[in-house]
């Protein structure tokens, strides 16, 4: 009878407050992902989300402002404090047998996610499920211009060193918008919210 009440505290000290707002100003965006390998049987979920922002008037497939995720809750990543501006989700990382596994965001998925943010405001950006596929010679347009600024420390390295991790480096494939979305953005609503988060 003794043991329910240490499993709930488990189960709470699973799931990480997120950090207070810094400032009035400051966004806060997130989203949900999961991933799924052809040679694996479970769903992935990230660790960290890379975001791009996107400038006025800017290509979403071609940001150059790349930002990592600076909390993860219960599947959905979050980039706290940050500035207002457009968004877009184009990549992640995830542990996959105790290593770094990067998957670069097809086209399509970082279009999906485009939203803006306002000073102090809050942004969902979505909940999606991706394939994983291992690396051709060539992605698409938005995978070849974003993979070299999630990944440079790989694209740096020599010949052999890029064959032998490249197993770890992959990218994203087909995409679908998941059906749960409107539970998981109340979720992440009331997890900042608990923080002292203004999420509308």
């Amino acid at each position: 009878m003794r043991l329910l009440p240490l499993l709930l505290l488990v189960a709470a000290c699973g799931t990480p407050r997120a950090p207070a707002p810094q400032a009035s100003d400051g966004c806060a965006i997130a989203v949900d992902i999961r991933t799924r390998h052809p040679q694996e049987s479970q769903w992935g979920h990230p660790v960290a989300v890379f975001f791009a922002r996107i400038g006025p008037g800017g290509n979403p497939l071609r940001g150059r402002e790349i930002l990592r995720s600076n909390h993860v809750s219960a599947g959905t990543a979050y980039l706290l404090d940050a500035e207002p501006g457009r968004y877009v989700a184009v990549g992640c990382i995830e542990k996959r047998d105790g290593r770094d596994v990067t998957t670069t965001f097809p086209e399509g998925l970082v279009a999906a996610t485009e939203r803006r943010v306002e000073a102090g405001g809050f942004a969902f950006l979505g909940s999606h499920e991706v394939d994983q596929e291992a690396r051709p010679k060539e992605g698409d347009a938005g995978q070849a211009h974003y993979a070299p600024l999630i990944e440079p420390d790989w694209r740096r390295s020599d010949i052999a060193t890029r064959l032998f991790a490249r197993s770890r480096y992959l990218y994203g494939s087909r995409h679908r918008a998941l059906s749960g979305a409107p539970d998981a953005e109340a979720r992440a609503r009331k997890h900042l919210a608990e923080s002292g988060w203004q999420t509308g």
